[in-house]
């Protein structure tokens, strides 16, 4: 076992020393959103499985609400992460795509917990907070591409 792990950790440092396989990696992931499809592929799997039931003594009121805030903002955040390196369109085309995105597949996943599951409720009032996260997404990145503008970068 022990020398299967040498062979991972050599293979590993061969991959790191070579900064132009590195870079063609994260090409690769830029290239095919890879990145934002295991994110949403992550979103749809969390959103659709089973959640056992817990004696939680800690109630907060609208939880899932936050949660699904925070789900669209890091997929939306990561979407423009990996669009903006690409620049084959203007800016507002991408928010205006990363807003699309997030809606439909927020609104699938609302309609796959009302219809397809048993254990799940969907609501559109997630569908909102998805969508709220997306737009917060892209505030943020509109206000970091103006940082980095004002540096002079």
């Amino acid at each position: 076992m022990e020398v299967y792990y040498r062979k991972v950790l050599l293979l590993w440092h061969y991959l790191l020393n070579k900064p132009q396989m590195t870079r063609k990696f994260i090409q690769f992931i830029y290239n095919y959103h890879l990145f934002s499809i295991l994110c949403g592929l992550g979103i749809i799997f969390l959103c659709l499985i089973r959640i056992p039931l817990q004696e939680n003594p800690i109630q907060i009121p609208n939880f899932d609400k936050v949660v699904h805030f925070t789900m669209y903002l890091l997929l939306g955040g990561a979407y423009l992460f990996e669009s903006t390196h690409k620049r084959t369109s203007s800016m507002l085309w991408i928010y205006t795509k990363n807003l699309i995105y997030c809606g439909i597949m927020a609104g699938s996943i609302e309609l796959a917990q009302m219809y397809l599951t048993s254990y799940r409720s969907g609501e559109w009032l997630d569908w909102w907070f998805g969508l709220a996260g997306a737009f917060t997404s892209c505030v943020v990145a509109v206000l970091i591409r103006l940082a980095f503008r004002s540096r002079g970068r």
